[in-house]
């Protein structure tokens, strides 16, 4: 403790027992009137009226008092200092549950470890921004999986922070398949590991939005490529393709595909020649010829396709892989 704090509490003794009269002194004011830092830091804490005193005298003093001032001061920084002292998880879930300053409230969480007292928290704080500091710390998986299972929680933030720390599969699989709700349903379904199941979500769930985080987790090539095949959404045969790496495929896919953008990512992986100048020549789509035709080194097609392609950005690549090619001498 510092000089001028020890003194200034040793000056408070002497005005404590100045204002009693002839009134004995308490033993407190006797420890620090021997000496003791110990009694004096307490002594201050307890009976200074400025709360910027007790505040930086909780930097000192014992349990017993500490707890005090967590609880009872009322000041709500003194309580807050005080709060990031303490150690007894009991008084911590008590504030946390009841302190009537927000602030202090999460402080107390924040420094609850102990698992029963926290899902306490978690399940039973009325503000939903701390029951969801309190979910964040938790780890008992039974307790995570009633919240995120929505068992008495309605905030959709506590129930998803409580989905992203669960490692049940079933319970992942029943909200993903389940839950009424889209945001939950592809927050459980970015965590499984099932790929058949996730394939499923993919496939029929109603929501763009889990189908679209869903297909991120997908990379079962079997799968995939059920999904560039079958899929009736170009976007997603779209993220399977650029996921795959079957050259037979890619030449399937850039012969009868529908969409411009599919085809694309397959003449972009495509390093046959003879399907390379098919697609070139035929493709419906420009980008799609663009992007097979800047792969050719068939001399004679790419003069033929510099002169008769209809689109001008064709003709200029393959004028420029004209320019590229070995000249013969």
């Amino acid at each position: 403790m510092k000089l001028r704090a020890y003194r200034a509490c040793v000056a408070l003794l002497v005005l404590a027992c100045h204002a009693r009269g002839q009134g004995r002194p308490s033993a407190l004011e006797r420890d620090c009137e021997a000496g003791s830092q110990q009694a004096c830091c307490d002594l201050s804490a307890t009976t200074a009226s400025d709360p910027r005193e007790r505040k930086e005298a909780v930097a000192c003093v014992g349990p017993a008092v500490l707890a005090r001032l967590a609880e009872r001061d009322s000041d709500e920084d003194v309580r807050i200092s005080a709060v990031d002292r303490l150690e007894d998880q009991a008084l911590l879930a008590k504030l946390a549950m009841r302190d009537k300053s927000w602030d202090v409230r999460n402080h107390a969480i924040a420094r609850l470890s102990d698992q029963r007292l926290l899902a306490k928290v978690a399940t039973q704080n009325s503000d939903w921004i701390h029951r969801g500091t309190a979910v964040a710390k938790l780890t008992d998986q039974k307790v995570l999986a009633e919240i995120a299972r929505g068992a008495g929680e309605r905030n959709q933030d506590v129930r998803a922070e409580a989905i992203e720390k669960l490692e049940d599969q079933a319970v992942l699989a029943r909200i993903a398949t389940r839950d009424r709700k889209d945001s939950m349903r592809w927050r459980a379904a970015v965590r499984l590991k099932d790929q058949a199941l996730i394939a499923q979500i993919v496939q029929k769930d109603e929501s763009d939005l889990v189908r679209g985080w869903t297909m991120q987790k997908l990379t079962d090539p079997a799968l995939l490529t059920v999904i560039v095949r079958t899929h009736p959404e170009s976007s997603r045969r779209q993220v399977a393709a650029r996921k795959l790496t079957d050259p037979a495929l890619f030449a399937e896919l850039v012969a009868n595909d529908p969409s411009a953008e599919v085809r694309w990512i397959a003449a972009e992986r495509i390093t046959d020649p003879a399907v390379l100048a098919k697609v070139a020549r035929t493709d419906s789509d420009w980008r799609v010829r663009r992007e097979a035709t800047q792969k050719l080194t068939d001399e004679a097609l790419l003069r033929e396709i510099s002169k008769t392609d209809p689109q001008a950005a064709v003709r200029f690549i393959a004028e420029k892989r004209l320019k590229e090619l070995p000249q013969k001498r």
